[in-house]
C-alpha cells in the first residue's frame, strides 16, 4: 500500500500565489490596456467593501452599501504591518490547565449538590431542608445525626 504524501501548508500557499498572479481581466484606461491579476482584483474588492459602494439595480433604482468593518480592519492591519491574530474556536480556546480546572470545579460542585440532597445530611451541614444555613448563635456547632452534640455527655 502506498504511503500518503503529506501536503505542506507552504505548498498550498505557493499554489495560491501562482494562481493569484494569473490574469483575471483586462482594463482599458486612457487608451491603454492594463492587465489585472486575480490578486489585484481581490484587493479591489476588499477596498470596495471597505469604502462602501452604490449598486445600480436598474430602472433608476440604486442601493447604497455601507462600509464593512472587517474590510476596513483588514486593510488597516495590512498597511500597518500587523499580523492578523488567530481567534481560537470555542472547542480549542481553553488551555488544558483551564479545562482541568473547570472539570475539577464541576466535580466538586456536583459532589456538594449530592451531599446536600441526601436526606438528613442537610442538618449535618448546618442547613435546613428549606434554605440557607441555620444560625443558632455564636459557638453553635453542627454534628452528624446519631452523634452526641458537643458539651453533652453520653
Amino acid at each position: 500500500m502506498a504511503k500518503r504524501k503529506k501536503i505542506s501548508r507552504h505548498a498550498i500557499t505557493q499554489h495560491l500565489r501562482e494562481l493569484g498572479n494569473e490574469v483575471d481581466q483586462l482594463r482599458t484606461v486612457d487608451g491603454e490596456t492594463q492587465v489585472i491579476t486575480r490578486v489585484e482584483a481581490l484587493a479591489e474588492l476588499v477596498w470596495k467593501r471597505a469604502l462602501g459602494w452604490i449598486e445600480d439595480l436598474g430602472g433608476g433604482k440604486k442601493t447604497y452599501h455601507k462600509p464593512e468593518p472587517w474590510a476596513i480592519q483588514l486593510i488597516y492591519e495590512r498597511i500597518e504591518g500587523r499580523v492578523p491574530q488567530v481567534i481560537p474556536s470555542e472547542k480549542s480556546g481553553a488551555t488544558i490547565a483551564d479545562r482541568v480546572g473547570d472539570l475539577g470545579k464541576q466535580r466538586i460542585n456536583s459532589q456538594a449538590r449530592a451531599a446536600v440532597a441526601l436526606p438528613g445530611r442537610s442538618a449535618a451541614l448546618g442547613m435546613s431542608d428549606n434554605g440557607p444555613p441555620s444560625s443558632e448563635g455564636p459557638g453553635s456547632e453542627s454534628h452528624l445525626p446519631g452523634e452526641n452534640p458537643p458539651g453533652r455527655g453520653g
